[in-house]
């Protein structure tokens, strides 16, 4: 009987060290992006047309990484492109005079983890392009469905705007609990609205309207989110 026991222990042990001994696979890590470079008007490319060209992105390969998910977004129209690839670049079609961003995400075979690359912007060069329209507005808070718990009945609005040619000047913003809100205050030159009164149980929309100094505008699309 103690030597049954023995044994059952013994295998216990056994299990309990293999268990330990098995490594779990690393996860992927992030890519480089390389090429657009952030915040750019890319002058490269192969022009196909008067209102396209083709772009080879690239991106240093990343640790642990068995493949890489490319995602492309037109900031104008919102429209997405991904694409799954085993290689660190892809060229893709894209209309020209039109603003971008893209990022990678690592994939790994044996771990579920997926790492996603920061993410860049850039304007696609055209024809005949002088200055160009700012990027539409990043939205930092509240972000897109997000549920939202007020101070003392009031929450802050924040975004991040950018430009190619620098030259950002002022902000437009929507806001109300319409689903077209109405304009709520023009021409400030802050990213950060402090204090905005809301009610509790409503859905409120807001957007940002970026304009520059040469009158070009950009709309950061209808974000909308619900106060707790």
């Amino acid at each position: 009987m103690k030597l049954k026991n023995f044994i059952i222990i013994l295998f216990f042990i056994i299990g309990v060290g293999c268990q330990k001994g098995e490594k779990a696979s690393p996860q992927p890590e992030k890519a480089i992006l390389t090429f657009p470079i952030d915040n750019t008007i890319c002058l490269e490319g192969n022009i196909i047309s008067n209102t396209e060209s083709s772009i080879n992105f690239t991106w240093n390969s990343s640790n642990n990484t068995d493949a890489y998910e490319f995602s492309l977004k037109n900031l104008i129209t919102g429209v997405s492109l991904i694409k799954l690839v085993n290689t660190t670049n892809i060229e893709v079609s894209l209309l020209r005079n039109t603003p971008y961003s893209w990022f990678v995400s690592s994939i790994s075979t044996k771990n579920a983890f997926i790492a996603k690359s920061d993410t860049w912007k850039f304007y696609n060069s055209g024809p005949g392009s002088i200055s160009y329209s700012p990027f539409p507005a990043e939205i930092i808070a509240p972000k897109k469905e997000e549920s939202v718990q007020p101070i003392s009945g009031n929450i802050n609005l924040e975004w991040k705007g950018s430009d190619v040619d620098g030259d950002i000047i002022n902000y437009d913003i929507y806001f109300g609990s319409s689903l077209i809100p109405p304009i709520f205050i023009s021409k400030t030159t802050y990213t950060t609205l402090k204090d905005v009164p809301v009610k509790e149980n409503i859905t409120y929309y807001w957007k940002v309207i970026t304009r520059d100094s040469k009158g070009n505008l950009s709309d950061s699309g209808l974000y909308q989110f619900v106060v707790k």
